[in-house]
């Protein structure tokens, strides 16, 4: 149903308003560039699938997720249906997301925010958070 064409590093994340991104470790955030013949709707289900098979069981007192697969962008598509919104309504607020969208687009133009993903890391305010290469300790 999809091949991946690119993927970024792995980054570490730390929450706003975290320390640092010392122990205990934030999420992991990958971005990965996939090619599929679905339509938004239809790839939002099968990486449902994925992410299922994948996480396992939710843990936690509020039921966390161990693996988060989302639609960020579907090339300069802007759509908005119950259940998906493309783009990701956060991905220009999160460091992580940009962060990882650097290594593989810079100049990727954000359909809704007709700006650069080098322009909104740049601008992205200091209480986003924090976001580094992962490395095995």
């Amino acid at each position: 149903k999809a091949r991946v064409i690119l993927q970024s590093s792995v980054y570490e994340t730390a929450e706003a308003g975290s320390p640092s991104l010392a122990t205990p470790r934030g999420p992991l955030t990958q971005v990965l560039e996939l090619q599929t013949d679905s339509d938004p709707a239809k790839l939002l289900t099968f990486l449902g699938h994925c992410q299922d098979a994948l996480a396992g069981p939710k843990s936690g007192t509020f039921g966390q997720k161990k693996v988060g697969l989302e639609i960020l962008f579907y090339g300069s598509r802007s759509e908005k249906s119950p259940g998906l919104i493309i783009p990701h309504p956060q991905s220009h607020t999160r460091m992580d997301v940009l962060s990882a969208m650097l290594e593989l687009y810079p100049e990727f133009i954000h359909p809704t925010q007709k700006r650069t993903v080098r322009w909104l890391l740049t601008y992205l305010p200091k209480t986003a958070g924090q976001a580094k290469p992962f490395k095995r300790r």
